[in-house]
């Protein structure tokens, strides 16, 4: 059953404000950060190569040689599985979604507390609206 218009706009209006409020939560969610598909095939090749080498370490009884197939194997589904790093500057406050406007530039600081009190710190501004 498909969305009314009434019910897609409001669907779109969710997204901007998730897109604004929190960029990098939306681009994961939107599956911008995924593996690649060069990516996944070259993590596939690696996977291949690396139990081709621990098939001949075994079959020749060199430990070393299948102990270089896992190592191999278990960096290409690390390689395959890990996204692209795009680094994302937390400290840009993104501007108005409804007037285009940008937001004034915030200096950010880091307390001198404890870990508890830093994260107390940042939960406070995150709930009131500060990035």
């Amino acid at each position: 059953m498909p969305l009314s218009e009434h019910e897609q706009r409001i669907l779109e209006q969710l997204e901007r404000d998730l897109s604004s409020q929190d960029p990098k939560l939306a681009t994961t969610m939107t599956g911008g950060r995924g593996a690649s598909m060069g990516r996944i095939v070259a993590g596939i090749v690696g996977v291949a190569i690396g139990i081709l080498l621990l098939v001949i370490g075994v079959a020749n009884s060199m430990a070393w040689v299948g102990v270089i197939g896992f190592a191999i194997m278990f960096l290409a589904v690390v390689f395959a599985a890990s996204g692209s790093k795009k680094k994302h500057d937390l400290h840009v406050i993104p501007g108005d979604p409804r007037t285009g406007a940008p937001a004034a530039a915030k200096k950010h600081h880091r307390s001198g507390g404890s870990f508890m009190q830093r994260m107390e710190e940042r939960w406070d501004n995150r709930s009131s609206g500060d990035a």
